[in-house]
């Protein structure tokens, strides 16, 4: 019986946090051998997230607490900080601490939907101990983000037109997901409960601070700016289409999806070059859905 299984495993978060649980000691499954198998299982961590689909994304949440509601005691839900601040759609305040949401990128209108569908699905499963974890920016611990920093140290930083070196930067590492996920093992009682996961330097922590010891630089030139109105541009439009479209998602139903071929293992790193590390204008919309919020 494993501790803990992880949908997603082959993700970014996933694979970390697999990594990170086994050097604690405890026992992890994926989702597909979980959902083939028989075995029962203390915690089930929903990682995975169909990118391209907020509404695919969120049925197929649903169908995952369906197929594994009777085998686990506790469900949880990684979600966004994105899913928590400004002027949104949806009626999020019903489920989001009384907010709702900023402007939707695809992604943070994923993780409202699949906060959506795993309330209503809830109700089905009321043995369950429901846990939405609030996340800002998840960073690896150390292997590509220490390679990141050390080439910002080198070559310096280029943040987009308008974002400010003064902005505060929010993150959290894998590590103090898994290490959440151990301390919180007993937390099974049955019930939807939401949880935000900072790290205290966040608090007061701006990227100059961030990225201490690198030069920091903005891209001021006529195409960077036309970068950030086009993003700008996009998400707009994207929230105008949530707008327009249903956002009726069905009932779970038992998960019987074919499994996806294995991901190929990524291409190792190439050299690092003197080139600052160059941030696209999306960041400008991660910083105003990342700010601190007391847990």
């Amino acid at each position: 019986m494993p501790d803990i299984v992880i949908s997603g495993a082959g993700g970014f978060i996933g694979r970390h946090l697999a990594t990170a649980l086994a050097a604690a000691g405890l026992t992890t499954a994926s989702y597909r051998d979980f959902r083939d198998g028989g075995a029962t299982a203390d915690t089930f961590v929903h990682c995975a997230n169909i990118h391209a689909d907020p509404r695919d994304n969120a049925a197929f949440t649903a169908d995952v607490l369906a197929t594994v509601g009777g085998r686990v005691k506790r469900f949880v839900q990684l979600q966004s900080f994105a899913t928590l601040h400004g002027l949104g759609r949806l009626d999020a305040t019903r489920f989001n601490f009384g907010k709702a949401p900023l402007v939707m990128a695809p992604y943070g209108l994923g993780k409202l939907m699949q906060e959506r569908s795993i309330c209503a699905e809830a109700a089905r499963h009321p043995q369950i101990a429901i846990r939405l974890l609030y996340l800002p920016v998840v960073l690896g611990d150390g292997g590509s983000w220490s390679r990141v920093l050390d080439q910002a140290r080198r070559a310096g930083v280029a943040l987009p037109p308008r974002m400010s070196a003064a902005a505060r930067a929010n993150y959290i590492e894998v590590g103090d997901v898994a290490r959440h996920l151990i301390a919180t093992r007993g937390d099974t009682g049955a019930g939807i409960a939401r949880a935000i996961l900072n790290r205290p330097d966040s608090a007061n922590l701006v990227w100059e601070a961030f990225f201490a010891g690198a030069a920091v630089t903005h891209e001021n030139s006529p195409k960077a700016l036309v970068k950030l109105a086009v993003t700008g541009a996009a998400l707009a439009a994207y929230r105008l289409k949530s707008m327009l479209l249903p956002a009726k998602i069905p009932p779970g139903t038992i998960d019987r999806r074919p499994a996806h071929p294995p991901m190929p293992a990524p291409a190792p790193a190439p050299p690092s070059e003197a080139q600052p590390v160059r941030f696209t204008g999306l960041i400008q919309h991660i910083v105003r859905t990342q700010p601190y919020l007391p847990a």
